[in-house]
């Protein structure tokens, strides 16, 4: 971008370019970068439309610009992203938190609600920690154990539960599911709930944004779809008290699947699913009854 520009022109420029590159939302993406340079809000740039950018901001969008038309996701030049009405810190290395994932908080929270005490979470993979993080700041009551093979997500769900006031509440810790099921040797959990990764088929799903996040948190170490639910299952059966909730995030077509998983580890019949905005079941829920206490899995 050469020579002088109000921040009105500097906006349209952006929006040509990442358009020109097929970029889904050009404009919005262009004022969400803008607005990141000049360190404000996007309502700011159109109080201040007529004032000149200064060449060292010009230099800087126009790298994160070049940046985005390579599919770079927003979220890591930003460094944040709006989940469940918070706002998250996210960077590379770390998985974008997505819209589809609320309906594991919604969820989850009407479970919570009705129960008594100070309910005990497990999140499983926690990432950027969005979903411990929502649900102990939306249940006061509320304690979250967030685990991660991830230092570096667990890194970011720290920031983001200090952030928003709720580290007392959120503990974190490096293992997977299964090993903390095999540490504990006993149910103490009231829920667990789970974001885990469920990309088939990497080949056919990593365009785009998606090649640059990463790869353990989009399908895992290689396990085939199948046992990373299953891996849940009997983790959820060990460590749920009776009556205890699991809550998952299922990708599209896997629901049935899924359900059928669930249902044949929990000791209970009540599984059931709810869909997203799109019409697709995007999350699955199962009641645990403790009838049946299968020992963890290995992790593979």
């Amino acid at each position: 971008m050469r020579g002088e520009r109000t921040l009105r022109e500097a906006l349209a420029w952006g929006t040509l370019k990442l358009s020109l590159r097929g970029v889904e939302e050009p404009r919005l993406d262009s004022e969400l970068l803008l607005a990141h340079v000049l360190g404000g809000d996007r309502a700011a740039l159109f109080v201040r439309a007529s004032e000149t950018l200064a060449r060292a901001r010009r230099r800087a969008f126009a790298l994160l610009l070049r940046r985005r038309r390579a599919r770079v996701p927003l979220a890591y030049l930003v460094g944040r992203r709006e989940f469940y009405g918070l706002d998250f810190a996210v960077g590379e290395g770390v998985l974008v938190p997505r819209p589809e994932t609320e309906g594991v908080v919604s969820w989850a929270l009407e479970f919570l609600r009705a129960r008594p005490g100070q309910p005990l979470v497990l999140d499983a993979g926690t990432g950027s920690g969005n979903i411990a993080v929502a649900l102990a700041r939306n249940d006061a009551r509320a304690r979250v154990v967030a685990v991660d093979r991830s230092a570096r997500a667990l890194a970011c769900a720290r920031q983001n539960a200090q952030r928003h006031g709720v580290a007392r509440r959120v503990h974190l810790c490096c293992c997977d599911v299964s090993a903390l099921a095999h540490a504990l040797q006993r149910a103490r959990f009231d829920m667990l709930v789970s974001n885990p990764p469920y990309v088939e088929r990497p080949q056919d799903g990593f365009r785009d944004e998606l090649c640059h996040e990463p790869l353990l948190a989009l399908c895992g170490r290689g396990k085939p779809f199948p046992a990373i639910y299953e891996s849940l299952a009997v983790a959820a059966a060990a460590l749920l008290l009776p009556g205890g909730r699991l809550i998952v995030e299922v990708g599209a077509g896997q629901a049935r699947r899924v359900r059928e998983i669930l249902a044949a580890h929990a000791g209970s019949t009540l599984v059931e699913e709810r869909r997203d905005l799109a019409g697709i079941p995007r999350v699955v829920s199962c009641v645990f009854s403790g009838a049946r206490r299968p020992r963890p899995a290995e992790t593979a």
